[in-house]
């Protein structure tokens, strides 16, 4: 290759070298300004940290008035107005009349309870004239007896059954042994009979030895012999007799066995005895329990007849009150004042219709103190204590004295209800009072500036600003942070740091922001 080639070559290199640069410096100058010109684009916004600063704040709270002692006055029956003696918040004492009324001529609800009386009264009447009757269970009884006695018998069945050889072999040892006993007794009967038929032969002749002694001899020989063999006779007829009734119970003892003979051909298979006996045993138990559970339910029965009873009398007597109560009550036309006071409320004119139990007024009695409730943010809350003054306007009342602190149930976490004591010459129940206090020299570790604080629809909240490295410097972007204020003075205020955790926060923007935005940081500035 000559030296023309080379250099050639060379040359080519060089040129796509430097094409290479060149173009990398374009691409570079155009990020460069593009960047540049994107930034002067964004919005500029001012941040700083927060700070630890003092607050002192006067906190504020609206409440209304209300008396300790209110005692409403009710219409005791519906009527038409005659009369109205009462006057707006003019002093009225216990047991003046406020208002007349109409006599009243009927009364649905006295009518409406009467009938339902009557009505009681007359069932009862007509159930007095039933007859009583108390539970009969004599055919459940006899059942259980039945299947008692059914019972019984299987277990002997099933006893037999399980013992039928055994039997079978008593019985025909019982008549063997029997048949031997009667064929020696039959024969020892006839042997007495032969010795009784030689004891007659003797005793015979002997009475008629007896007969032929003269008389006035000595018989007494002759008489001793003949009473010798009426007793041996007697004897041998005792004998008989009792051999001939013991052939007649070894008869009978035969006769019985043969009849054990004759059933045990009946007697069931042990199987079929088992089940039966199981069968009579469910019968006897399920009778037991039908008696059983019948006297139980007779008993709730009962027991519930008697509650029944028990709330009809209760009924009837609280009937009885309402009539005599609503009897004198259709003779009263006036309605008092309950307690002395102060009236509020009756708007009633005559003519007008009231119902009964509708609420006319209220009378307010002065000497009972007055009360109202305020709601503070639970921080606020931490700088009230029972016994403390909190400051009012003279003309709403003279002294507000702090008697407890409760958490909001709507709110409990947040938010704190104040109740106090309410003193004063001019003091109104239902108009409205303001009373504060002021916190001085509180410290908190989260101050901003107000122009830093937020609030739309969601609440309220700050941006923070974050910071992004990239090859060409810094980016800043905002977030959007819910935020609890937990004090103000008009300038700044303290923040809950929990979600804000130390980071910058935009304290102003050239142009609106929202979360997520890109902008441009002009400068830092630390306001508070």
């Amino acid at each position: 290759m000559d030296n023309t080639e080379t250099k050639g070559r060379n040359g080519k290199r060089k040129w796509v070298i430097t094409a290479a640069v060149v173009f990398v410096v374009i691409i570079f100058l155009l990020t460069f300004f593009s960047n540049t010109i994107m930034n002067y684009s964004l919005p500029k916004v001012s941040s700083q940290y927060p700070s630890w600063a003092i607050i002192s704040t006067s906190n504020k709270s609206t409440g209304t008035i209300e008396a300790s002692v209110i005692e409403e006055v009710k219409a005791f029956d519906s009527r038409k107005v005659t009369g109205v003696y009462v006057y707006e918040y003019n002093m009225v004492t216990a047991g003046d009349v406020l208002m007349t009324l109409e006599p009243a001529v009927e009364s649905d609800e006295l009518k409406m309870l009467q009938d339902q009386l009557e009505e009681i009264e007359l069932r009862r009447y007509y159930e007095g004239k039933l007859p009583v009757n108390k539970p009969d269970y004599t055919y459940m009884e006899e059942a259980i007896a039945e299947a008692l006695t059914v019972y019984n018998q299987s277990k002997v069945d099933l006893s037999n059954s399980k013992n039928k050889s055994s039997i079978i072999t008593t019985a025909q040892n019982t008549i063997s042994e029997s048949n031997a006993l009667i064929i020696t007794l039959t024969a020892e009967i006839d042997s007495l009979a032969d010795i009784k038929t030689s004891l007659e032969i003797e005793l015979v002749a002997a009475e008629e030895a007896l007969a032929a002694v003269p008389e006035g001899d000595d018989d007494s020989a002759e008489q001793a012999e003949v009473d010798r063999l009426t007793a041996e006779i007697a004897t041998v007829d005792t004998q008989q007799s009792a051999k001939a009734t013991q052939v007649v119970t070894e008869q009978d003892k035969i006769t019985a066995a043969e009849a054990i003979l004759d059933e045990t051909e009946a007697f069931l298979p042990v199987a079929d005895a088992e089940k039966a006996l199981k069968r009579a045993e469910k019968s006897l138990s399920d009778a037991r329990k039908a008696l059983s559970d019948q006297k139980k339910i007779d008993a709730v029965e009962a027991e519930k007849a008697k509650r029944a009873r028990q709330e009809e009398d209760e009924l009837i007597e609280e009937l009885k009150t309402k009539i005599k109560g609503l009897e004198s009550v259709m003779n009263i036309t006036e309605i008092k004042a309950p307690i002395s006071g102060l009236p509020v409320g009756f708007t009633y004119s005559p003519g007008d219709e009231i119902a009964k139990d509708q609420v006319l007024g209220r009378i307010i009695d002065p000497t009972g103190g007055y009360w109202a409730d305020f709601i503070f943010t639970a921080q606020q809350a931490r700088g009230i204590y029972p016994g403390m003054n909190l400051q009012v306007n003279q003309y709403d009342a003279q002294r507000v004295t702090v008697t407890k602190i409760r958490p909001n149930p709507s709110d409990p976490r947040n938010s704190r209800i104040v109740s106090t004591y309410v003193e004063g010459e001019n003091l109104w129940a239902g108009n409205p009072i303001e009373v504060s206090f002021d916190d001085y020299n509180q410290q908190f570790e989260c101050v901003v500036p107000n122009s830093a604080i937020h609030e739309d629809g969601s609440g309220t909240f700050v941006y923070l600003l974050t910071r992004k490295s990239g090859p060409l410097g810094e980016r800043y972007v905002v977030n959007k942070v819910t935020v609890s204020i937990l004090a103000t003075d008009g300038k700044k205020s303290a923040l809950d740091p929990t979600p804000i955790q130390g980071r910058e926060i935009i304290i102003r923007s050239e142009k609106p922001i929202k979360d997520g935005d890109q902008v441009r940081l002009e400068y830092i500035q630390q306001e508070a």
